[in-house]
């Protein structure tokens, strides 16, 4: 029987991560002014490293030598007029009332 760090890791379970809070972005397919127009003034400091699209090639890219086995899309704030705060399908409820 092996004793000391060598024996521990090998024993040691695989540990898993899920990702419970991510974001992916596509500033061809969406409005964002935040990350495409003039920097604001944030909450989260300098952001001009993340003013680019945010795809899922650059999300797996950025986990590759983590254990990400799920991960939760949540999605980023777009503009104004492209921000719907009404479901469709409780649209369609509400258009079939009518």
């Amino acid at each position: 029987m092996s004793w000391g760090p060598a024996a521990s890791r090998a024993s040691a379970p695989v540990s898993r991560t899920i990702d419970a809070h991510r974001h992916l972005w596509d500033l061809e397919a969406n409005r964002y002014p935040w990350l495409t127009g003039p920097p604001v003034e944030a909450h989260v400091g300098p952001y001009e490293r993340i003013r680019r699209n945010y795809l899922v090639e650059d999300y797996l890219r950025d986990i590759r030598n983590q254990r990400v086995v799920r991960s939760v899309q949540i999605p980023p704030t777009p503009a104004p007029d492209q921000f719907d705060p009404v479901p469709v399908e409780a649209r369609r409820e509400t258009e079939r009332a009518r």
